[in-house]
């Protein structure tokens, strides 16, 4: 599995940011990607912890889990 350092250095900006806050709103840029989600779901949930596991980042909330792939794209693709 490669390394994904830019991954890593996200999950630690997001957690000195969004760590045991609520989310309030939540804005899906691409709706299109998502499967059996609805963006009112989140709303008023407290994110306890993020942590990543290879090219997943997992956000773990109250009382749900939130599974995120990551997906990079090369310069050719986008």
């Amino acid at each position: 599995m490669p390394e994904l350092p830019e991954l890593e250095v996200l999950k630690e900006k997001l957690s000195l940011q969004i760590k045991d806050k609520v989310i309030l709103n939540l804005v899906v840029i691409k709706p299109y990607v998502l499967k059996n989600f609805f963006q009112g779901d989140l709303a008023g949930h407290v994110v306890r912890y993020i942590q990543r596991q290879g090219k997943y980042l997992i956000f773990e909330l109250d009382s749900l889990r939130l599974i995120i792939h990551y997906q990079r794209m090369d310069e050719g693709e986008k």
